[in-house]
């Protein structure tokens, strides 16, 4: 199936500001496999990660703000610039109000009126973030975007399950977009989104065995630790992920792409792209920040600029599977 029909191509899109936070503390595969009765070795060998970063006493609108701060910079922009903050990730500080306005107070833009919007989509929430501010700068309804990706998982960690305790880090990145200038090649040429609920279940913050909803008054710890069964991700991705490359971009044009970014989740799904794309051309940083969910895609972004990995005029396929589960691509020019 396409998401692509009637839609005139490319969406005048253009990343034009990088930014990220980091936690200051370094958590080394040792410690974990210390932790976690591991053989040494076994999370590099196994799970493609050397090290990645917790937080201490940080907050998801501090690093949010600190990675907006410097993505505001780097594109060459006041933050008074900024008419649109786009939060975009499946972790959040507080129920209400969403992280949008704790950022805002913390860029020291309260009482603007900059509108704040959350857009949820589990590891592919930024993906979707970019999908709609595409459509919303190419109606002229914003000039500058500021999408804001956090995630901070390491507070739901079950460390009697290594596979998954092993695998997460904790990040802020965030970008900011704007209408592309005439003349200019920067836009979006394909998007699609797909999503299969028979495969539901593979992967959840559950909130408890039996539980209609998440917020009740017997909420425990225990129903927010992230759960999934990396040997049926794995069974789900190669099942439904194998064709939708093909219907999002024919195979005929691959060798396109100056880059390709996967989904950050492990080892495994990166690799997998590297049987259909160069070696050379797959992105990769979860060996030194492991799955930071949804923002490993930012990050990578922000990586990959820095690294002069991609140039203006490249073209990059953004690709990954999540929770749903839901597939979702983006092929475009930066």
């Amino acid at each position: 199936m396409s998401n692509n029909r009637n839609v005139t191509y490319p969406l005048p899109i253009k990343i034009v500001g990088v930014g990220r936070y980091l936690p200051g503390r370094i958590v080394p595969s040792s410690e974990l496999e210390a932790k976690c009765g591991l053989p040494e070795g076994w999370c590099l060998r196994k799970q493609g990660v050397r090290e990645r970063r917790w937080v201490g006493d940080e907050t998801i609108s501090f690093m949010g703000a600190e990675a907006a701060r410097e993505a505001a910079a780097d594109a060459g922009i006041k933050l008074t610039d900024i008419d649109l903050i786009i939060t975009a990730a499946h972790s959040f500080e507080k129920a209400i109000p969403e992280d949008g306005p704790l950022i805002q107070q913390r860029l020291g833009l309260a009482g603007t009126g900059i509108p704040c919007l959350r857009v949820t989509a589990a590891c592919v929430s930024f993906l979707a973030a970019l999908d709609v501010s595409a459509s919303l700068l190419a109606s002229g309804r914003y000039r500058n975007i500021l999408i804001v990706t956090t995630e901070i998982t390491t507070g739901k960690l079950d460390f009697s399950n290594p596979a998954v305790c092993t695998l997460m880090g904790d990040a802020s990145a965030a970008v900011v977009v704007v209408r592309t200038p005439p003349g200019e090649a920067s836009g979006i040429h394909a998007v699609s989104m797909e999503t299969y609920s028979e495969a539901s279940d593979i992967s959840s913050v559950s909130g408890g065995v039996g539980h209609s909803t998440l917020f009740r008054n017997d909420v425990l710890a225990d129903d927010f630790v992230f759960d999934f069964d990396p040997q049926s991700v794995r069974a789900a991705g190669i099942k439904y992920n194998q064709k939708f490359l093909a219907r999002l971009w024919p195979p005929a044009n691959k060798d396109s792409f100056r880059l390709v970014i996967p989904n950050q989740a492990s080892r495994l799904t990166i690799d997998f792209m590297k049987l259909s794309f160069p070696s050379d051309r797959v992105m990769s940083i979860i060996e030194q920040f492991g799955n930071c969910g949804a923002a490993g895609f930012p990050l990578a972004i922000y990586e990959a600029v820095k690294q002069g990995r991609i140039s203006r005029g490249d073209m990059v396929l953004l690709e990954g599977m999540t929770a749903g589960f839901t597939l979702m691509g983006i092929v475009l020019t930066y």
